[in-house]
């Protein structure tokens, strides 16, 4: 009678315990299910608006890629340019391969290095400028990728706002769901200003070393690419001494990422440069 009574004991005790442990599983999956299922109608939510954006903005960039007022070049027969209409920007599109591999190099170290793994925001830079704002009190400056400066500069305003700048964000991504890395630092560097009224490398090529942006030498093409940032406080007509100390930032910075040598950053320090203002 006191083994039956122990066999009934235990069978009750583990009924029990296996009771409560089920009660607090279906506890807790019901629970994962409150949070997870608002939680996943949020993000469909999200997925259709971003879809929704994402093409209006698309539309809108085409739109006016379409219409960007650029110059209009006469050729004769012989196909030799002989007179420029210049546009409301003066600039003369090129494509990628018309533009030196030395430049494009040189504008994505100094401007966005990381520019090829980020999916249009680099989430690092971000961060580091947040660390600024909340120890130094500065601002956002610094912290837009390439894809972002291009966003800027065509579909909004130059104002810094908090929604601005969220809106920025999602306009870069939108922007490189439709087209390809080398397709955006074309059209980037078509379209940057570059300083007295020149937009664009090509343009500013022509202008200040009277060559084609597809024939810069490797300290040329660091030049160019110091001017983005600041166009007319690192113009050589403004400051030759801070264009210069920019320019040699910019080969250091391409030195750091090993996208050139010890000696092909030497011999472009030591490269003597001939600019000259197109009258």
């Amino acid at each position: 009678s006191n083994k039956s009574v122990l066999i009934n004991f235990v069978v009750v005790s583990s009924y029990l315990t296996m009771h409560s442990k089920y009660k607090r599983r279906l506890k807790n999956t019901r629970l994962i299910y409150k949070i997870a299922v608002p939680l996943l109608i949020l993000f469909l939510l999200f997925v259709f608006w971003f879809v929704i954006f994402r093409n209006h903005t698309i539309e809108r960039f085409k739109q006016l890629q379409s219409i960007q007022d650029d110059n209009t070049i006469f050729y004769d027969i012989d196909q030799q340019p002989f007179h420029v209409i210049r546009g409301t920007e003066d600039r003369r599109y090129v494509k990628i391969e018309q533009i030196n591999k030395n430049l494009q190099m040189a504008a994505v170290a100094i401007e966005d290095s990381r520019y090829f793994q980020h999916i249009g925001i680099d989430v690092m830079r971000m961060g580091d400028a947040l660390l600024r704002i909340i120890t130094f009190n500065a601002n956002l400056h610094g912290a837009s990728t390439i894809t972002q400066q291009l966003i800027k500069m065509t579909l909004l305003s130059p104002e810094r706002t908090f929604n601005r700048k969220i809106t920025e964000i999602f306009m870069a991504m939108a922007l490189e769901t439709a087209f390809s890395k080398i397709q955006i630092l074309e059209l980037y560097l078509n379209k940057v200003y570059m300083g007295h009224r020149n937009f664009g490398v090509e343009n500013v090529s022509l202008n200040y070393f009277h060559k084609s942006a597809k024939h810069l030498t490797l300290a040329e093409s660091a030049f160019v690419a110091g001017l983005i940032k600041k166009p007319e406080g690192y113009s050589p007509f403004v400051n030759l001494k801070k264009a210069r100390k920019r320019q040699v930032l910019v080969l250091k910075r391409m030195l750091q990422l090993d996208w050139i040598s010890s000696a092909q950053y030497q011999q472009a320090v030591n490269e003597s440069l001939y600019i000259r203002r197109n009258k």
